[in-house]
């Protein structure tokens, strides 16, 4: 957290800086600062508008914090995973210093490299070189940074419950929600996972979906026939007497958002405007299991589709519900095609944006009773405006994986879960388990991904969310959590409050 005050310093600090003189560079600068140069009286910062006390008269600025090396140079390395609090001194015409203000007007090119707050904060992206400016009142510093790879593994950590955990979203590095069954629901705050369900009147629900307003402190989930919401200080019943089996909630602000699931044997949506939720016709026949809501005139949905027909996805403008298409010609024809499936389930849906987006499930083959349910990821061609199916590489029986959910970094990179199950072949014996629980993806292939520490996975994971920076978690049975962490090297892995040491499940190190 920032703090708003100005930092006090003692009479030796020396403050290796960054400094602008009329456009000019200077590489260091050495303050020699006393304790009557410095303006210490409190100023509430006015983030949309910052402004300096009144009668301060600025004729320099430094990035202030800067190690000599950066100070040097000019240049701060930041790995991608973590961020990185700026802050800038200003020195005045009276030669007094403001020391350690954040709350300037802070600027960044290019910005596909990393973003940075109204305080500050910066917060990396992607590799590659990043040019910071603080500015205020006529005087401005600068400092470059370079954004460098990390290596990070996904890690199990301790987990406050055997629960099984259904659903995850991730704010930040060092803030997350999961829920579960039987009403279970968790909290991960200051390095921690914290069981909420235990001191909260929370009911002994199966709770399958959560998701956060990223922008307040509200936080809605959904099982059964239960709405939940956290209002910042604790959980509670949202009003709602619609019914249902609820399954998967997404909300797009404080005031819009769409949960969706079955009731009645047909699929089921509901939509939260005005602080109520109400049904909307979709004419859906079977059971919902994910929404992904862009905005609301762009919502997609997931679920069960009959009998040898396409996978039952649909799109909402706004007005009306209209079902994917998956061939290159008119919808009609996805209708006609004679589908392999005696049905799909599409499991979870996600989109990035308007023209990537990526569904998972299972499907039941002809003779699935001998040769077991088929795993399937589909993305969109947003060019055709249509689904395409992805490939799994490199392990024949792959396909036979059935899938969870996704969650994707970008288009090119993410995540697909799995189960770790039995090939069953049509008139053979079961041979060996898959290892399918945890897949890559570059966004229209599968392989299996082993780059991760864990003790007991059991057959496979439920959910997960990722972040842009590459941060996130995957949750599963048994209460199972697992952190996609940064620079950690070894198999030995001290995390919230406990150390264990961790199985690494190796073996496959193939490319796309």
């Amino acid at each position: 957290m920032l703090n708003n005050n100005f930092k006090k310093i003692s009479y030796a600090a020396l403050l290796l800086s960054v400094v602008i003189i009329a456009g000019c560079v200077t590489t260091s600068k050495a303050i020699n600062i006393t304790s009557h140069s410095i303006i210490t009286d409190p100023l509430e910062p006015n983030i949309d508008n910052p402004t300096l006390p009144p009668g301060a008269v600025p004729v320099k600025m430094y990035m202030s914090g800067l190690s000599e090396e950066e100070a040097e140079k000019g240049v701060i390395s930041q790995p991608i995973g973590t961020s990185k609090q700026l802050s800038v001194d200003i020195e005045l015409q009276d030669k007094k210093y403001i020391i350690g203000m954040a709350t300037v007007n802070w600027s960044i090119s290019p910005n596909t490299i990393g973003t940075i707050t109204s305080k500050g904060l910066f917060t990396p992206l992607r590799e590659g070189r990043v040019k910071v400016i603080a500015s205020i009142s006529g005087v401005s510093a600068t400092i470059n940074i370079d954004v460098t790879s990390a290596m990070n593994v996904w890690t199990q950590v301790n987990s406050p419950t055997s629960n099984t955990l259904n659903d995850v979203v991730v704010l930040n590095e060092s803030e997350a929600w999961a829920v579960g069954d039987g009403g279970t629901i968790l909290r991960y705050i200051n390095g921690n996972w914290i069981n909420i369900s235990l001191y909260e009147k929370i009911p002994s629900v199966n709770i399958t979906g959560i998701d956060v307003i990223r922008d307040t402190n509200e936080v809605w989930a959904v099982g059964g026939s239960y709405i939940l919401k956290y209002d910042g200080t604790r959980w509670t019943q949202y009003p709602y007497a619609g019914g249902g089996d609820l399954r998967s909630i997404d909300m797009i602000t404080a005031n819009e958002g769409f949960a969706v699931g079955e009731k009645d044997g047909k699929g089921y949506i509901i939509k939260y405007t005005n602080g109520t939720w109400q049904p909307i016709e979709s004419k859906i026949k079977h059971r919902l299991n994910s929404v992904s809501a862009l905005s609301p005139i762009e919502v997609w949905v997931g679920g069960l589709s009959g009998s040898l027909s396409a996978p039952s996805m649909y799109r909402y403008d706004g007005t009306k519900w209209t079902q994917a298409r998956f061939s290159k010609y008119a919808s009609i024809l996805d209708k006609l095609t004679p589908w392999d499936g005696i049905y799909y389930e599409v499991k979870s849906i996600k989109m990035l944006n308007s023209t990537q987006g990526w569904a998972v499930g299972e499907k039941a083959p002809i003779a699935s009773t001998f040769r077991g349910t088929r795993g399937f990821m589909f993305f969109y061609n947003a060019i055709e405006d249509r689904w395409e199916e992805g490939t799994f590489k490199f392990i024949a029986d792959l396909n036979q994986v059935p899938l969870r959910d996704v969650g994707m970094i970008e288009g090119g990179k993410g995540w697909v879960l799995g189960t770790n199950t039995p090939t069953t072949k049509l008139f053979d014996k079961q041979i060996n388990d898959i290892q399918g629980g945890l897949l890559s993806s570059n966004g229209k292939e599968l392989k299996i991904d082993t780059n991760y520490q864990a003790n007991t996975v059991g057959k496979g994971f439920n959910a997960i969310d990722i972040l842009p920076d590459g941060n996130g978690i995957i949750v599963g049975d048994g209460g199972f959590i697992m952190h996609n962490q940064f620079d950690i090297s070894k198999e030995s892995y001290s995390y919230g409050g406990g150390s264990s040491t961790y199985s690494n499940y190796g073996g496959y190190n193939n490319s796309y």
